[in-house]
């Protein structure tokens, strides 16, 4: 893979998961407290793209000019584009952008790996009756005014 490429969210997991990348954030620190990959663990690293030494930071998290990384923003744009050119004027042969940053990805996958739902669907987690009462017994009726043995309350 060239610094130059680029990859789509369904791409960037892979190599996420099954090739041993790291994914370099550059959100500022806040961004990055709020949510981040968390697994694999240790494999997403904060360098917001706002630090005025922006190499020798990556440098510091990253000595090796071989390691394999993905590159994100928060949206894929022109953050992802600074990075991806100041990584390669420092050497760094592996750096690949992610399209669509850390919002595109967040979109698809959650923090800890797993594939969400499509927006606007309820997806059933299997619970949903015991969370109800629905067939314990518990909420067999129901009569506006009743109690629970039956007794009407009258105003």
């Amino acid at each position: 893979v060239s610094a130059s490429d680029s990859v789509d969210i369904e791409t960037g997991f892979g190599m996420l998961e099954r090739q041993n990348y790291f994914y370099l954030d550059l959100r500022s620190e806040r961004e990055y407290d709020d949510s981040h990959i968390t697994k694999p663990v240790q494999r997403c690293k904060n360098v917001p793209i706002t630090s005025e030494n922006f190499i020798a930071d990556v440098a510091a998290v990253f000595p090796s000019r071989e390691t394999k990384m993905l590159v994100a923003c928060n949206d894929g744009g022109s953050g992802s584009e600074k990075a991806m050119g100041l990584l390669q004027a420092a050497g760094y042969v592996n750096a690949v952008k992610v399209q669509g940053g850390w919002a595109a990805w967040s979109d698809v996958f959650s923090t800890s790996g797993r594939r969400k739902p499509p927006k606007g669907r309820w997806v059933s987690t299997g619970t949903e009756a015991l969370k109800s009462g629905i067939n314990l017994g518990v909420a067999d009726t129901y009569e506006e005014g009743a109690s629970s043995d039956g007794v009407r309350f009258e105003p």
